[in-house]
Protein backbone atom coordinates (compact mmCIF):
# COMPACT_ATOMS: atom_id res chain seq x y z
CA UNK A 1 0.00 0.00 0.00
CA UNK A 2 3.23 2.32 0.80
CA UNK A 3 4.29 1.92 -2.77
CA UNK A 4 0.69 2.19 -4.10
CA UNK A 5 1.33 5.95 -2.53
CA UNK A 6 4.12 6.58 -3.53
CA UNK A 7 3.86 5.59 -7.06
CA UNK A 8 0.39 7.70 -6.96
CA UNK A 9 2.22 10.90 -5.53
CA UNK A 10 5.40 10.56 -8.22
CA UNK A 11 2.68 10.40 -11.08
CA UNK A 12 1.28 13.72 -9.81
CA UNK A 13 4.36 15.03 -9.28
CA UNK A 14 5.80 14.33 -12.70
CA UNK A 15 2.62 15.35 -14.76
CA UNK A 16 1.65 18.09 -12.01
CA UNK A 17 1.67 21.16 -15.14
CA UNK A 18 -0.78 18.74 -17.41
CA UNK A 19 -2.81 18.63 -14.60
CA UNK A 20 -3.17 22.39 -13.67
CA UNK A 21 -3.15 22.67 -17.60
CA UNK A 22 -6.11 20.26 -17.70
CA UNK A 23 -8.25 22.12 -14.57
CA UNK A 24 -7.56 25.21 -16.06
CA UNK A 25 -9.71 24.08 -18.97
CA UNK A 26 -12.29 22.48 -16.87
CA UNK A 27 -12.75 25.30 -14.68
CA UNK A 28 -12.61 28.06 -17.47
CA UNK A 29 -16.25 28.91 -18.00
CA UNK A 30 -16.74 28.50 -13.60
CA UNK A 31 -14.25 31.04 -12.83
CA UNK A 32 -14.43 34.06 -15.82
CA UNK A 33 -18.20 33.97 -16.52
CA UNK A 34 -16.64 33.70 -20.70
CA UNK A 35 -16.97 30.69 -23.00
CA UNK A 36 -13.81 28.70 -23.45
CA UNK A 37 -12.87 29.25 -27.14
CA UNK A 38 -9.93 27.89 -28.76
CA UNK A 39 -8.02 30.79 -28.69
CA UNK A 40 -8.19 30.12 -24.78
CA UNK A 41 -6.97 26.85 -25.09
CA UNK A 42 -4.08 27.39 -26.96
CA UNK A 43 -3.36 30.36 -24.93
CA UNK A 44 -3.17 27.64 -22.20
CA UNK A 45 -1.63 25.00 -23.64
CA UNK A 46 1.67 27.92 -25.11
CA UNK A 47 1.73 28.48 -21.19
CA UNK A 48 1.85 24.84 -20.20
CA UNK A 49 4.58 24.36 -23.28
CA UNK A 50 6.70 27.27 -21.74
CA UNK A 51 6.14 26.54 -18.52
CA UNK A 52 7.42 22.52 -18.95
CA UNK A 53 10.26 24.37 -21.00
CA UNK A 54 11.34 26.89 -18.59
CA UNK A 55 11.56 23.47 -15.85
CA UNK A 56 13.32 21.34 -17.76
CA UNK A 57 16.20 24.32 -18.79
CA UNK A 58 16.47 25.31 -15.50
CA UNK A 59 16.90 21.08 -14.09
CA UNK A 60 19.26 20.99 -16.95
CA UNK A 61 21.16 24.21 -15.73
CA UNK A 62 21.23 22.83 -12.14
CA UNK A 63 22.45 19.35 -13.03
CA UNK A 64 25.05 21.42 -15.01
CA UNK A 65 26.92 23.41 -12.00
CA UNK A 66 26.62 20.87 -9.59
CA UNK A 67 29.52 19.78 -8.25
CA UNK A 68 30.71 15.99 -9.73
CA UNK A 69 30.52 13.00 -7.85
CA UNK A 70 33.64 11.34 -9.65
CA UNK A 71 36.62 11.17 -7.58
CA UNK A 72 39.67 13.71 -8.43
CA UNK A 73 41.96 12.95 -10.95
CA UNK A 74 45.48 11.89 -9.39
CA UNK A 75 47.55 14.67 -8.71
CA UNK A 76 50.70 14.95 -11.06
CA UNK A 77 53.51 16.91 -9.44
CA UNK A 78 56.02 18.94 -11.44
CA UNK A 79 59.81 16.76 -11.02
CA UNK A 80 61.78 20.06 -10.51
CA UNK A 81 60.10 22.97 -8.61
CA UNK A 82 62.94 25.18 -8.45
CA UNK A 83 62.59 25.18 -12.33
CA UNK A 84 59.29 26.51 -11.55
CA UNK A 85 61.06 29.70 -9.02
CA UNK A 86 63.36 30.18 -12.32
CA UNK A 87 60.93 30.48 -14.43
CA UNK A 88 58.86 33.37 -12.16
CA UNK A 89 61.63 35.65 -12.82
CA UNK A 90 61.82 35.40 -16.69
CA UNK A 91 59.48 37.80 -18.72
CA UNK A 92 57.30 37.54 -22.28
CA UNK A 93 56.69 34.81 -24.52
CA UNK A 94 59.71 32.85 -23.71
CA UNK A 95 58.73 32.32 -20.11
CA UNK A 96 55.14 31.43 -21.33
CA UNK A 97 56.61 28.47 -23.77
CA UNK A 98 58.55 27.45 -21.12
CA UNK A 99 56.02 27.52 -18.11
CA UNK A 100 53.64 25.60 -20.67
CA UNK A 101 54.50 21.75 -19.86
CA UNK A 102 53.85 22.67 -16.20
CA UNK A 103 50.64 23.72 -16.53
CA UNK A 104 47.84 21.74 -14.24
CA UNK A 105 50.60 20.06 -12.12
CA UNK A 106 51.34 20.15 -8.59
CA UNK A 107 53.97 21.64 -6.60
CA UNK A 108 55.46 20.79 -3.00
CA UNK A 109 56.48 23.69 -1.05
CA UNK A 110 58.01 23.33 2.46
CA UNK A 111 59.77 26.20 4.10
CA UNK A 112 60.03 28.14 7.30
Amino acid sequence: MNGLMRATRRILVDYSVVLAYLFAIGSWQFVTNTPLTVRTILTLAAFCALSNLFGYLSASLRALSAPSAEKPEKREFVDDPRAILDLAKLKGYESIRLFAPYLGKWMTISGV
